[in-house]
């Protein structure tokens, strides 16, 4: 087979070697090459320094971001990059997201890497577990989900919604951060502006990083849900 048919070979030292990228479950990927094309999942696990292999559960994070478990003795093809969990467990917990069967070795999963495992980590979306006899439940993205209770929980990624108070009135945006300007514009539907014209903003019942303070021209702030807002403009003729 060709190099360009195996784009995922390369040359070290003289020596093919294929490359995989392995992490626990803080998805903080490391590049890992081996000298075969396919490789079973205890050299992952022994690749990954995990000991004993038989502890660990070995998760394949296939394209389509469904998971597969790998078994011990079962072969992995590296011909196309592959990305491997290596997570200290005994069984996995399954769960479905947005119709697609998942799942994982931890009875606990956050929001945050529920949007990681379909690469909308970055996105102005939110995780929703769907309930049947009460409304929905939003989930934040430090917010734990049990996936070990009786039930397959089954969770949805919707476009983001927060309400926010901006001047005593309920507002609601669809992003995660807002400008001093976005926040200025949301308090005054014809924002006053002139070389005279100031703004003050100052909140509160924000999140960890930035619970309450007053906010730079220029600047943009993290948000949350019910965050209060008051602005304040200032004419200095």
């Amino acid at each position: 087979m060709s190099q360009d048919s195996e784009p995922n070979k390369q040359e070290c030292h003289g020596q093919d070697k294929f490359l995989a990228q392995i992490s626990d479950e803080s998805f903080n990927f490391r590049e890992e090459y081996f000298p075969d094309r396919k490789v079973t999942g205890l050299q992952v696990a022994r690749k990954f320094g995990v000991h004993p292999a038989e502890e660990f559960v070995i998760l394949q994070w296939m394209e389509s971001f469904e998971l597969e478990t790998i078994r011990l003795d079962e072969l992995i093809d590296l011909s196309s990059p592959a990305k491997i969990f290596v997570i200290k467990g005994s069984e996995t917990y399954r769960f479905v997201i947005d119709g697609l069967d998942m799942e994982w070795p931890l009875p606990r999963i956050t929001g945050l890497n529920v949007k990681r495992l379909l690469g909308k980590e970055n996105e102005d979306v939110e995780v929703i577990l769907e309930r049947k006899d009460i409304p929905d439940q939003h989930i934040e993205d430090v917010e734990f989900i049990k996936l070990d209770e009786q039930g397959l929980e089954r969770l949805k990624i919707a476009s983001l919604k927060i309400s926010i108070i901006v001047n005593a009135r309920p507002r609601e945006v669809n992003k995660k951060q807002l400008s001093f300007d976005e926040i200025v514009h949301l308090a005054f539907e014809s924002a006053p502006v002139g070389p005279n014209i100031s703004y003050t903003i100052t909140y509160r019942r924000g999140p960890v990083n930035n619970p309450e303070g007053e906010m730079q021209q220029g600047s943009i702030i993290l948000i949350k849900k019910g965050m209060i807002f008051n602005v304040t403009a200032t004419n200095k003729s």
